[in-house]
């Protein structure tokens, strides 16, 4: 959860891991999450570790 639209509302961020290192936004009304859209293609290199 971040606000990474500047709104002032919370949005939904997913990181997905493996070989495709997507991320994902479904950015809030404040009543309800929109679709989750692809904001980044390949953000990291497959295998890294988050710390």
């Amino acid at each position: 959860m971040a606000d990474v639209n500047g709104d002032g509302k919370d949005d939904v961020v997913t990181f997905t891991r493996g070989t495709l290192n997507d991320v994902y936004v479904a950015l809030s009304t404040g009543t309800a999450f929109g679709a989750g859209v692809k904001w980044h293609d390949f953000f990291g290199l497959n295998g890294e570790t988050t710390l």
